[in-house]
């Protein structure tokens, strides 16, 4: 509200000029005029905000409010957020039951045939974090988390993280894909966020350990026959 000095009031609606650009929203003030921020009043609409968002909370709900111009006007989404997850939870009056609503086919008009979703009082909204790491494990010198890069493949991260050299068998290394569940192997699979690259160790006893145990266990037996053992 913008009160004035002659006893009139105006009433502001911020999101209109901040949010949409309209001029005639962003009123001029005079002399001695006092702003009036009234705070939410929860016996109206409300509605919360949970999870991956700017300021988490209660907020007023206007009247045929839908999903995609609330969170545009609380300004809600942060990079952060895993868009195509948010839900809202909506409990039904007559017996409690709580159905999960996806957003993103509503954001995405093509909500059950509606161009968007009108949120009901009490509605809660929440806002998954979106998960850009990828993690490397295995025979790696730096196993961990290390950040998703598009089109990069599974040697990529293997080389980011080091490998131990001769421990490690590069053509085995699988790829475990979040979104679909499955598992590629081979050093050339494509890597998407949240996957998990695992890197096997090579082999216990190849070539190489093989003759190394060879040549210790005939230094031995050379040692052996010269102190007259055998």
């Amino acid at each position: 509200e913008l009160r004035h000095l002659d006893g009139t009031t105006e009433v502001i609606d911020l999101y209109l000029y901040q949010k949409l650009g309209h001029l005639n929203a962003n009123l001029l003030l005079r002399g001695g005029d006092v702003i009036h921020v009234p705070a939410i009043n929860l016996t109206q609409a409300t509605v919360r905000v949970e999870g991956t968002v700017n300021d988490p909370g209660t907020y007023q709900l206007a009247q045929g409010e839908t999903i995609k111009d609330f969170l545009l006007r609380v300004d809600a989404l942060t990079r952060r957020a895993d868009v195509r997850n948010v839900f809202v939870e909506r409990k039904s009056n007559s017996n409690g039951h709580v159905e999960v609503i996806p957003v993103f086919p509503y954001l995405n008009g093509q909500g059950n045939g509606h161009a968007d979703l009108v949120l009901h009082d009490g509605d809660v909204i929440k806002v998954p974090q979106r998960t850009e790491d990828v993690y490397v494990i295995g025979a790696v010198k730096n196993p961990g988390p290390y950040p998703y890069i598009p089109n990069l493949k599974a040697r990529d991260y293997v080389g980011l993280a080091g490998t131990v050299f001769q421990g490690v068998d590069i053509l085995k290394t699988r790829t475990y894909h979040r979104n679909t569940n499955s598992k590629e192997q081979g050093p050339d699979a494509v890597v998407e966020p949240g996957d998990t690259v695992f890197v096997p160790k090579a082999a216990e006893f190849g070539v190489r350990e093989v003759l190394l145990i060879f040549s210790q266990i005939t230094t031995i037996i050379l040692i052996l026959h010269q102190v007259g053992v055998f």
